[in-house]
């Protein structure tokens, strides 16, 4: 299944627009490009950028990474990534064992503390376990040692590497009988891939598999984006995962997706990359 599909079973609710601002700097991203990069992964130098945009059902994300050297087929690089957006989960989630230790026990981590008030938990500090560091304000659980009834407040995670760092941060509250998470994520650190692997981790490749199903139709055209020829996808109706795509259109370079926009489940989507030298 295609790294797009994978997107696309992602759950996210918040309604998200992007404004004038975003496409202001999207643009100068595209006048800047050269797609021809794509052609070898010859053409992969240090100081190649390559930055992604995304707007997938109301969660958005900005991603970068900046190549800093290349030697016997292995590309070192630099990279940030912040996305956010909204899903929905159980309350039962949030049972005893959701937070790594029994907030109903005696055993609570060091840094932490839970007061109890009838059945409802609440969780204040941070305690570190391996590599990550659990931090929560205010964080309040009922549980009425069966089910949990309601969910509010905020936690986090941070996990620590000698190579990179990830920041997790949750604001929790209680709708309709579901726990609504609001995400938020950052990413930034180094890392190293094989040169022919390098342009398939950091872009999404096309998989005509990807948009399958007896109700979905795709219409292929010729045309353009930034300074190459592109294969155009116009894709409508309601694939065999469920999805229903209306006047989506994908923008295909050398199997890349260079961008597509149009509407996934009734929700705007957009998708932008960009990549040059310097």
């Amino acid at each position: 299944m295609g790294k797009l599909a994978v997107l696309l079973g992602v759950v996210v609710v918040v309604a998200a627009a992007i404004g004038v601002y975003w496409f202001f700097f999207a643009d100068q991203d595209e006048f800047k490009s050269d797609y021809t990069l794509l052609d070898s992964d010859d053409e992969i130098k240090a100081g190649m950028t390559i930055k992604t945009k995304t707007n997938m059902l109301g969660e958005e994300s900005e991603s970068k990474y900046v190549v800093e050297s290349v030697s016997d087929g292995k590309v070192k690089y630099r990279g940030e990534s912040n996305s956010e957006g909204q899903f929905e989960e159980q309350l039962n989630s949030y049972k005893p064992t959701y937070l790594d230790f029994d907030y109903t026990s005696s055993d609570i981590p060091s840094g932490v503390t839970v007061t109890k008030n009838g059945n409802e938990y609440t969780i204040n500090g941070s305690f570190k376990q391996y590599s990550s560091t659990y931090s929560y304000d205010g964080l309040k659980i009922t549980f009425d040692g069966t089910n949990v009834t309601s969910v509010s407040g905020d936690h986090a995670r941070v996990y620590e590497s000698t190579t990179f760092k990830d920041n997790s941060e949750y604001s929790v509250s209680t709708e309709g009988g579901k726990v609504v998470v609001t995400a938020k994520y950052s990413y930034n650190g180094t890392g190293e891939l094989d040169d022919d692997d390098f342009y398939g981790d950091m872009l999404l490749s096309y998989d005509s598999a990807s948009f399958d199903g007896p109700e979905l139709t795709i219409n292929e055209t010729d045309g353009r984006y930034g300074n190459v020829k592109a294969k155009i996808y116009t894709i409508n109706g309601t694939s065999a995962d469920a999805h229903v795509y209306k006047d989506f259109e994908v923008y295909v370079y050398n199997g890349y997706m260079l961008k597509f926009e149009g509407q996934v489940d009734g929700k705007d989507v957009h998708y932008n990359a960009y990549i040059y030298i310097g």
